[in-house]
């Protein structure tokens, strides 16, 4: 609701005083009943509704105050015409008034459209940007007001967000008392205090602007200087005070502390339920970040046990497949051993070009065979390779001088890991093995 300021007042009395023909204390009781809304008082004093006196302390002060600040009128003091040429002359006069009140909110609201320069049209970002540039550069060098640079409908927004009033001025280039209230209002210490105290933002805009023009046919007040206090309920903005025109700095300040005074519950209200949203934001934040880290724990603990039976099943699959690569390495191997049992050949009977080899196995065993000097070492091998005590993989060594014989066939390559490659498998002559010879049997996977 619109809280007017004491010069407003004044204007509004002067107002229906002409058009109703009423003197001062019926005027301000109709004013009073229509909540200072002139349109209404006035049809409720046509249709007959004069309202009755309010008999409280407060209502009788105030109606004091106001008229000490009332002009005195030419107009008789009388609530009704005394005659009845009386009551034909006001009858014939209200509709004048009327009509001369009309004409007189039309030439103030064609002035203000057409008076001074032409309305700018503009991007309305730019046109804030440059009343706020302008002011400064020609009231406040300091920059000391805290100009929001931004349209009015983001003004708005930004103090709802903040939870905090919002002044809207309205400015008027080609309005001396613009300059004046520029000058020494809003640059003034008190206006300063006054904001600070109320933790109030600022937003203007020239009246010549399409963003200034649209402010201030929202608010049905064309006059300048304009100064307002808005405050946002739920989602709503509502204008608490306004003043324009003429009045005093201590007129304005008083009209907008008091509408401070009286709406700052209605702001506390707010921030308490804004600390309260942000907490219950933060908690459910909370909340949803531990659910989060919860989430992801059982899934990591999912995916770790996903990953060991994995790593199990592969290393099963690999002892499996490991098993099985050997069962078959020694079925070959057994086979292998099998067709050499068959094709080995006999001792020789002959003594001449003989030798004698005693070959010692690793569990004790010993057996003794003679072979000729120009057999082939792999013929050593065979013989040793089909003892039922002999290891699966092994080697052949000589005890003195003590070497390795170079005797495994390429074959015997697949099933052992000490396999030496060579291109000829030597003779027992050609080793140097002669007359009685005793040789080693090593396990190679003991």
């Amino acid at each position: 609701m619109d809280e007017a300021g004491p010069s407003d007042n004044e204007n509004i009395v002067q107002q229906i005083k002409e058009i109703c023909a009423i003197n001062d204390e019926l005027a301000l009781n109709l004013l009073r009943r229509s909540n200072w809304n002139l349109d209404v008082a006035v049809r409720n004093f046509f249709e007959g509704d004069f309202g009755e006196e309010d008999e409280s302390t407060d209502s009788e002060e105030e109606e004091e105050e106001l008229l000490e600040n009332v002009p005195s009128q030419q107009v008789q003091p009388s609530n009704r015409p005394q005659s009845f040429l009386g009551w034909i002359t006001s009858l014939i006069s209200i509709p004048v008034r009327l009509i001369l009140w009309s004409l007189k909110d039309l030439f103030g609201f064609f002035y203000n459209m057409f008076g001074g320069p032409p309305l700018s049209v503009a991007d309305p970002r730019i046109e804030i940007q440059n009343f706020v540039t302008e002011f400064q550069q020609k009231y406040d060098n300091e920059a000391v007001l805290p100009w929001l640079n931004m349209p009015y409908n983001n003004a708005v927004n930004e103090a709802r967000r903040q939870i905090k009033y919002l002044i809207v001025y309205l400015h008027s280039p080609s309005n001396a008392s613009c300059d004046i209230f520029a000058r020494d209002y809003l640059c003034s210490p008190r206006f300063h205090e006054f904001m600070a105290r109320n933790s109030c933002l600022i937003w203007g805009a020239s009246i010549r602007t399409s963003e200034g023009y649209k402010v201030a046919y929202s608010l049905r007040d064309h006059n300048t200087p304009l100064i307002s206090l808005f405050c946002s309920y739920d989602s709503r903005t509502v204008c608490l005070a306004k003043s324009s025109g003429q009045f005093s700095l201590d007129a304005m300040l008083e009209s907008l502390q008091a509408s401070a005074n009286l709406n700052r519950h209605h702001l506390t209200v707010q921030e308490q339920q804004k600390r309260e949203r942000e907490l219950n934001n933060q908690l459910r934040r909370e909340q949803e970040e531990e659910y989060q880290r919860s989430l992801a724990a059982d899934r990591a603990k999912v995916q770790e046990r996903k990953r060991l039976e994995s790593e199990r099943i592969e290393a099963e699959q690999r002892e499996e497949e490991f098993r099985l690569q050997e069962e078959r390495k020694r079925n070959d191997l057994l086979e292998r051993r099998q067709r050499i049992k068959e094709t080995i050949p006999e001792e020789p009977e002959s003594e001449d070009n003989v030798l004698k080899v005693a070959v010692k196995f690793p569990e004790g065993s010993q057996i003794q065979r003679k072979f000729n000097l120009d057999d082939s070492l792999e013929v050593l091998f065979n013989a040793v390779s089909i003892h039922e005590t002999c290891p699966h993989d092994f080697t052949l060594l000589s005890s003195y001088p003590r070497k390795t014989l170079k005797c495994a066939p390429q074959w015997y390559s697949q099933f052992t890991e000490c396999f030496e490659e060579t291109d000829h498998i030597p003779t027992f002559r050609e080793s140097g093995l002669e007359g009685s010879v005793l040789v080693l049997v090593r396990d190679n996977e003991a």
